[in-house]
């Protein structure tokens, strides 16, 4: 079934109510049919952004090493040697 042209036809703009040539109506992001007046772009923060997933792990990671604990002989031998290098 053919729809009629309507260049004759006449509407109400849905934001502020004012009749209005039906052919002159735009229809925004929300489906709503209004004058060129009132007539506004949807915002860019309205749009989603890509959702990236979030860092959780290192690209060139290295497992833990296991060490033998240092003595107390080792700790103050390696004191000796910082205090030696001191200016």
């Amino acid at each position: 079934m053919p729809f009629a042209v309507g260049k004759r036809a006449l509407a109400i703009c849905d934001r502020c109510g004012f009749q209005v040539k039906y052919l002159a109506l735009k229809e925004e992001w929300n489906g709503s049919r209004v004058c060129p007046e009132c007539f506004e772009t949807k915002h860019p923060q309205l749009e989603p952004s890509g959702k990236r997933a979030d860092a959780e792990a290192l690209r060139h990671a290295r497992p833990d090493r296991d060490e033998p604990p240092v003595s107390a002989q080792d700790a103050a031998t390696y004191q000796d040697f910082i205090d030696s290098r001191q200016f």
